[in-house]
């Protein structure tokens, strides 16, 4: 058994949708709104909202700024070693991060130095330009997750309602309720897999609306 079709019957068992079908004068034996409905609830499930633990956010930030202080030891440490012709040995670099000074005698065999000074320059560039992106993602107060599960589940609905039985897919938000049969419909149906807020509907639903074109009135 697919994961959609037991989740489907984990969820919506005969009593829990023979009384939405009445309601909303479906099918519940209808394949196609089955598929559709085991799918919604997958993605639901699949896509569930997971907060960003602050001890996480904590540890990163001070692995980031540990990286960075690397970083500076490593540009601090190649610019003492111009006196190279410009090229540092691949199997120095450990040693450089190390030292708190370079000999001055250029290493034998030059012809084996692999790493070049502009290549290096360049690199650790990026790199700290990366370092202090992500350092201002995890120092930043989070922002509000994106709700993907349910705009995928409110998707499957709009295909349900829309297609399946050919009724307008509406949302005509009201001081943060729907107040149209297909916003009654979405909510009724998701009830039984978790508890969203009516605002959290109406958002999903007009991202739907938005993003497929599907509002007719």
């Amino acid at each position: 058994m697919s994961l959609s079709a037991q989740l489907l019957a984990k969820h919506f068992p005969v009593e829990v949708i023979l009384p939405l079908a009445q309601k909303y004068d479906f099918d519940p034996n209808n394949r196609a709104i089955r598929h559709l409905l085991g799918r919604a609830t997958s993605e639901l499930v699949r896509h569930a909202a997971k907060t960003d633990s602050v001890e996480q956010r904590r540890e990163d930030k001070r692995e980031l700024e540990k990286a960075l202080r690397h970083l500076e030891r490593l540009e601090r440490s190649l610019k003492a070693a111009d006196v190279w012709h410009g090229f540092v040995p691949v199997q120095d670099l450990p040693l450089l991060l190390r030292l708190p000074r370079i000999p001055t005698e250029p290493p034998q065999h030059l012809e084996h130095l692999k790493t070049e000074r502009d290549f290096l320059d360049t690199g650790i560039t990026a790199f700290r330009k990366w370092l202090l992106i992500k350092l201002s993602q995890v120092t930043a107060e989070p922002g509000r997750p994106r709700n993907t599960g349910l705009q995928r589940f409110t998707e499957y609905m709009e295909m349900i309602w829309a297609d399946e039985l050919g009724r307008p897919f509406t949302v005509d938000y009201h001081k943060g309720k729907g107040t149209t049969p297909a916003f009654d419909f979405v909510r009724d149906m998701i009830s039984p897999v978790a508890p969203p807020t009516d605002s959290e509907i109406v958002s999903a639903m007009r991202f739907v609306i938005g993003e497929l074109g599907t509002h007719k009135k």
